[in-house]
């Protein structure tokens, strides 16, 4: 399966290659790639799939993050006026769970967890 612009290595954990292809969800990767048409710019992906260890190690995230079961990514975004356009392009395919950080933008279609915009400190 091949998307317009993104390749599956961009979403591999830094410590598993082919972790992307492996573990990404085809939907998630689907709406991702339709909201970037949308936006017509380009999403640089900072981190898609993570493994436990990864995770744990350098993120010191939750345990439930969505990443590990690879619904979810961080664009890289340190521009206002690109935040919003991205976001919106998000809203427009249908994502309902985004996070602001002063330097990403976390996207997630985790379906077991509530849908919210949160700021990420």
């Amino acid at each position: 399966m091949e998307y317009k612009y993104f390749r599956f290595e961009e979403f591999d954990s830094p410590d598993l290659p082919g972790s992307g292809y492996k573990y990404m969800d085809r939907e998630f990767i689907d709406m991702l790639d339709e909201a970037r048409d949308i936006a017509k710019m380009r999403f640089k992906i900072v981190k898609g799939y993570s493994t436990t260890n990864y995770n744990k190690i350098h993120y010191k995230a939750s345990t439930t993050s969505s990443h590990l079961i690879g619904r979810a990514a961080h664009i890289e975004c340190v521009n206002a006026k690109k935040r919003l356009r991205i976001v919106e392009a998000l809203n427009m395919v249908g994502f309902r769970r985004i996070g602001l950080h002063r330097k990403y933008i976390h996207v997630d279609n985790d379906d077991l967890k509530d849908d919210m915009l949160w700021f990420i400190i």
